[in-house]
């Protein structure tokens, strides 16, 4: 391309596709310079920078657009309403994340409510269709919120074939050796099959009617097209640093997300840290990786003789070889080696389990987990994670690349396919056996096991519970929202104009700084005898500072509804 740099005429207008792949570009370990992309693109070296500094929005932004979208020129503008718009898309943008359909109506109803928690009347704010068309356009979401409307997938669709057969002359091109297929999925790692079976410090009593444990961690999966290549399974969980890892070291890699959820930063941290070294271990021919086009992940590119290319939209339940088998394969196994964890601490006569209780006590704050008759923690997970994985044959891989039909020199034979279920039924089977004396039935064992399948009433609502979370902190948080109240609160006395007050979020946030550092091992070994004192104290405190920040954020969120009624009635 020719170079205009530094002047405006003649300069290319971008496309979000050429934006992403500028971002791209510079995000790797070695990035060409600013003013070299400048060249490239034919645009001022500011446009670069500004694309950079950007670049967390326009990457949620193209989340959410077709790759037709990506490919026209795009220039955002705002709305009369950017508050509700822009918090109305980070809503949709956690749905996808999160895998979940946004019809056009939950789309409208939801505007509606932000335009109330936001003090907005409904004369001022009209949530029509009319206003949705032109905010599809407006964040290039095009007909992104319309996906899941139709139902099944239409698997004659010529458009939808012809992307296929795009996708199958890339995948020829490579030995399926060196083919690979990375996903993630959800895993509660915490639940047991509801109310059959307590853990020794339950009573029924109270736990009855009790709202299910749902601490989730994603799982990323990824293995080559023969089996004979199993990446490590990655955990990406809440906590930065858990109680439970002191001291000791991740049997598997690990990374932490404020919502568990696997998004850009983190994917590219699974791409350099975890895939690029277990490949190029093994081979340094070409290697092809095929992921899906969930918004988490980054654009397809080419790096070090690895390319990253992905599956066409609304295919992978039917043609992305870890949703064949090879996922449900792996969560049953989970969650077979946890329940009978459970069941071998119940086994144990009353000595050996107080000889377990007293080893409990010696043990670091956190780290006593299900082999001690506690709920697993997060490094009981990893350690399920591992030996699962480990135990996953690559003909149950190979088989659910078969029948992914995505690869035509490997075609799977039905017996292939019945041993696969055989070997599921199994583990089944024998939880039942071990549960004979416990009144828990095929049905929920089942439950159990499928209770965080994508399609289940249960993840659902756990992933609902984190959207709104997020949507309500952002929410909290616009300063917008926030200027009329930390006004009146700025004003009330000269103390506070010399300390200001952070606010209730971000003081929380420095209180969790301030655990990782008491859990470190020189602070324990400084402290002392008195470093139990100080830690039981300090989880007292933390509690309340919780549960307040936790009041002081529905109290703000009243206060924005209340504010609308008073402006009805007046």
């Amino acid at each position: 391309m020719s170079s205009n740099n530094g002047n405006k005429k003649g300069a290319k207008r971008l496309t979000e596709q050429n934006r992403l792949e500028i971002i791209t570009k510079l995000s790797r370990p070695n990035p060409p310079s600013k003013r070299s992309l400048a060249r490239e693109y034919n645009v001022d070296e500011k446009a670069v920078r500004q694309i950079w500094s950007k670049k967390d929005e326009i990457e949620q932004r193209s989340a959410l657009m077709t790759n037709e979208a990506r490919a026209k020129v795009f220039r955002q503008c705002k709305g009369q309403f950017p508050q509700i718009e822009d918090q109305l898309f980070t809503w949709i943008d956690a749905m996808r994340r999160a895998n979940l359909t946004v019809a056009p109506s939950l789309a409208i109803e939801k505007a509606k409510q932000i335009a109330a928690a936001l003090s907005i009347p409904e004369d001022d704010f009209k949530a029509s269709w009319q206003w949705l068309q032109k905010f599809r356009a407006r964040k290039g979401l095009q007909e992104v919120l319309l996906h899941g409307e139709g139902g099944e997938v239409d698997k004659n669709n010529p458009a939808l074939l012809a992307q296929l057969d795009a996708l199958y002359d890339i995948i020829k091109e490579y030995d399926p050796e060196q083919v690979y297929n990375m996903d993630e999925t959800g895993l509660f790692y915490r639940q047991l099959p509801q109310y059959s079976l307590l853990m020794p410090n339950e009573d029924v009593s109270t736990v009855r009617g009790k709202k299910k444990i749902k601490d989730r961690v994603t799982l990323v999966v990824c293995a080559n097209a023969t089996g004979s290549h199993k990446i490590s399974c990655a955990l990406i969980g809440k906590a930065k640093s858990p109680a439970c890892i002191k001291n000791r070291a991740w049997p598997v890699p690990y990374f932490s997300q404020n919502k568990a959820w696997m998004d850009k930063e983190t994917c590219w941290k699974w791409f350099h840290e975890v895939f690029v070294p277990e490949v190029r271990r093994r081979t340094g021919r070409r290697v092809l990786l095929i992921m899906d086009n969930a918004p988490g992940h980054f654009e397809a590119f080419e790096e070090g003789n690895i390319r990253v290319v992905f599956f066409p939209p609304n295919v992978t339940s039917w043609k992305q070889p870890c949703d064949q088998g090879i996922i449900a394969a792996l969560k049953k196994r989970v969650k077979y080696l946890y329940l009978r964890d459970v069941m071998d601490y119940y086994d144990q006569d009353e000595a050996q389990k107080e000889h377990k209780r007293a080893q409990a006590q010696r043990l670091p704050r956190g780290s006593a987990g299900a082999a001690f008759g506690n709920p697993a923690h997060l490094l009981d997970a990893a350690n399920y994670v591992k030996r699962a994985w480990d135990a996953i044959t690559s003909t149950t891989i190979s088989n659910a690349w078969k029948k992914a039909e995505i690869i035509p020199t490997l075609v799977q034979d039905d017996s292939e396919e019945e041993d696969a279920e055989e070997l599921s039924d199994g583990l089944v089977d024998e939880l039942l056996q071990r549960l004979s004396n416990v009144n828990i039935t095929e049905q929920e064992i089942n439950e159990f096991i499928d209770c965080d399948n994508e399609d289940s009433i249960e993840y659902i609502e756990a992933i609902m519970e984190d959207v709104q979370g997020l949507v309500n902190s952002e929410a909290i948080e616009n300063p917008n929202i926030e200027s009329s109240v930390d006004e009146t609160e700025a004003s009330r006395s000269s103390i506070e104009e010399q300390v200001r007050f952070v606010g209730f979020h971000d003081l929380y946030e420095k209180i969790l700084a301030v655990e990782d550092q008491i859990i470190c091992e020189e602070f324990e070994n400084g402290a002392g005898k008195d470093y139990d004192r100080i830690v039981s104290s300090f989880s007292v405190f933390q509690g309340h500072l919780r549960h307040l920040t936790n009041k002081v954020k529905e109290r703000r969120v009243a206060r924005m509804r209340q504010s609308t009624l008073h402006d009805a009635w007046n």
